[in-house]
């Protein structure tokens, strides 16, 4: 299967590749009333760890390491569409860590398309990174998709392995009136590790459906209410379960700059496991989750916190409790604080208890200072925990970073 991800990664850097040189010819520029843009970025990092592998038997284990990062946003838009694609290339190596020197990335896909009666979303995501960068879940939040569906990761780290995820989110809504939408969404994840395991890089294939109505409530707000059947199979171990569900979210738009969403859902999932343990139960989840965005002048401010059900490289369906909050805020037209916290909580469905079962926690604290319009200089902290159920002691992890970067200049609107 690994062949299969590597193939499609090869398709779509010589797709990049293609539009690059097209898009090369002219920072951005109209033709047929589109617009087509090009940001590329590029960055080069220096950092030192107190216990990169979180080994929650190493007290203090200092290793450095040093990053660079290529990447670009490639996109096209018209009064009616906008797509994006953004491909990422990072190399990292580490003196100190067998088999961490490594260059990997990841290849993110947006598009949308808007009529007056319906709408179409297509988010496509393809990663090809070390379990360094795999699993540990980053504090900040993705800026392409800012509310992550899924959190398949276990937190285990080996030096030297790889993890591919393949993820393809489709969404239809077609206007029936002013005030009602009906619609469905797809959502599909596969991951493959490299080397896997049968206890904490477990290869999986999940899949989701829903089918929804929605409603405006008022100009600024709406509801919708989306019954849903979803399907998790482990590749190489007996697991698997089947789930049907409905969930109620609710989005209120307050004004231009604040904007949050509720969502609440309750599925009965049929779990049918032999390995590594036994663990054939029928369990109703339920989940929950809050966010909000804020967006001002100077600052901005993204939080997320609720509970819900997941797909995990543990082999299993898992309950993952997350709080997670950004906060960034310019001091003055060249210098901005960055800061972000991020709290994870997994624990395995059903009735049998999982030996990655963890209590996870990540804090990032950094200012950036831009040395002219593309040219940035930035240093930060971290702090990482983890602690799983079954071990007593908690691993933690400190990391100091020094990075200089360049990131062209945003889009024309």
């Amino acid at each position: 299967m690994l062949s299969l991800f590597r193939d499609r990664s090869s398709r779509f850097g010589l797709n990049t590749v293609c539009a690059t040189a097209v898009l090369a010819s002219g920072w951005c520029f109209p033709v047929q009333a589109a617009q087509y843009y090009w940001q590329p970025a590029a960055e080069l990092s220096a950092q030192t760890n107190s216990n990169l592998e979180l080994d929650p038997a190493v007290g203090t284990d200092r290793k450095e390491g040093y990053i660079a990062e290529v990447s670009s946003r490639l996109g096209v838009a018209t009064t009616r569409s906008d797509t994006m694609i953004i491909p990422r290339l990072q190399y990292q190596k580490y003196p100190d860590v067998d088999g961490a020197d490594r260059l990997q990335g990841d290849l993110s896909f947006s598009s949308n398309y808007n009529s007056p009666r319906s709408a179409l979303s297509v988010l496509g995501v393809y990663q090809h990174l070390d379990e360094l960068n795999a699993e540990l879940a980053n504090a900040r939040f993705d800026r392409l998709n800012p509310n992550q569906p899924l959190s398949p990761e276990t937190g285990q780290v080996r030096p030297g392995a790889t993890r591919d995820v393949i993820l393809l989110n489709p969404t239809y809504t077609y206007r029936l009136n002013e005030r009602f939408g009906l619609g469905t969404s797809v959502l599909y994840q596969g991951i493959n590790y490299s080397p896997d395991d049968d206890v904490s890089a477990v290869d999986f294939d999940y899949y989701r459906a829903d089918v929804f109505l929605k409603r405006a409530l008022s100009p600024r707000a709406d509801i919708a209410f989306s019954p849903y059947v979803a399907k998790y199979k482990a590749r190489d171990i007996d697991s698997k379960s089947d789930s049907v569900g409905g969930a109620i979210g609710l989005e209120m738009r307050w004004s231009k700059t604040l904007v949050g969403r509720f969502n609440t859902s309750v599925e009965r999932a049929k779990i049918d496991q032999t390995e590594p343990q036994v663990n054939k139960d029928t369990v109703t989840a339920w989940g929950a989750d809050f966010s909000l965005t804020r967006t001002g002048e100077i600052s901005e401010l993204i939080l997320s916190l609720g509970r819900a059900v997941t797909p995990s490289g543990g082999g299993s369906l898992y309950y993952t409790d997350q709080v997670q909050v950004q906060y960034d805020r310019d001091l003055s037209a060249r210098l901005k604080v960055l800061s972000a916290a991020r709290y994870i909580r997994d624990r395995s469905l059903g009735n049998v208890s999982s030996t990655v079962d963890r209590d996870y926690g990540q804090a990032d604290v950094g200012i950036q200072w831009m040395m002219s319009r593309t040219w940035y200089l930035r240093a930060g902290y971290t702090y990482i925990s983890q602690k799983y159920d079954f071990e007593t002691d908690t691993a933690r992890n400190n990391r100091f970073e020094v990075s200089v970067g360049y990131r062209g200049l945003d889009r024309q609107q």
